[in-house]
């Protein structure tokens, strides 16, 4: 008999590890005008960031103007890591 054991990272504020995350931080000067203004990145689950800015190098373990300041963390029983992993890597590839 087999058993199915799902092991979930925790969130790691200190590291910047948010599994499974989006993740979201202020712009400068922007976000304190208009503050639903902002940067944003998805993360892996290990709880990598990876986030794009324009047609600048992708970021990868942190957001290019700070730290995440904001997390939400996204439904992902019906995927395995790979899967969700595997996700995000083709969208890197893509964009």
């Amino acid at each position: 008999m087999e058993e199915d054991i799902k092991v979930d990272m925790q969130i790691d504020i200190e590291h910047h590890r948010y599994p499974y995350a989006i993740v979201w931080t202020a712009l400068p000067c922007i976000t304190c005008c208009l503050p639903c203004i902002g940067h944003t990145g998805i993360c892996k689950s290990d709880g990598t960031i990876y986030d794009f800015v324009g047609m600048g190098p992708m970021h990868c373990g942190e957001l290019a103007f700070g730290s995440p300041l904001k997390y939400l963390v996204l439904d992902h029983a019906n995927y395995s890591p790979d899967e969700w992993d595997d996700a995000i890597f083709k969208a890197n590839k893509k964009f």
